[in-house]
């Protein structure tokens, strides 16, 4: 029942505006799906969807597009800035690694010696 009711009520959040042919200009209204009183330590309406795991409210169309926008906004910023610092990171400590077993070869050639 509530999964229905729900339904409806993200159904009456998308508003078409106009079509023509193959494009079609629609409004979606997110006002009251992710919200949170301050006051309370309640879920948003959003996080019962997915505690939940209302499958078929997940892949309703308004919360796609809400998510979306969500990864534009600020997911893919964070995602991006931290997989640049990762492989940053990883170049360096190749580098660092690499740079070490050189040294350590021109210092100590018996060491490498028996490896070859």
């Amino acid at each position: 029942m509530l999964p229905e009711v729900t339904g409806e009520y993200l159904n009456s959040k998308i508003k078409v505006i106009g079509k023509h042919l193959l494009v079609s200009n629609v409004e979606y209204n997110f006002d009251g799906i992710d919200d949170q009183d301050p006051k309370d330590n309640d879920a948003t309406p959003f996080e019962l969807i997915v505690n939940k795991n209302l499958k078929d409210l997940i892949s309703h169309k308004l919360i796609r597009k809400l998510l979306t926008w969500k990864w534009k906004v600020f997911g893919a910023k964070y995602f991006y800035r931290q997989a640049s610092l990762s492989l940053l990171m990883l170049a360096l400590f190749s580098y660092c690694c690499i740079s070490v077993i050189e040294q350590q070869s021109m210092w100590y050639p018996e060491m490498f010696l028996s490896i070859q």
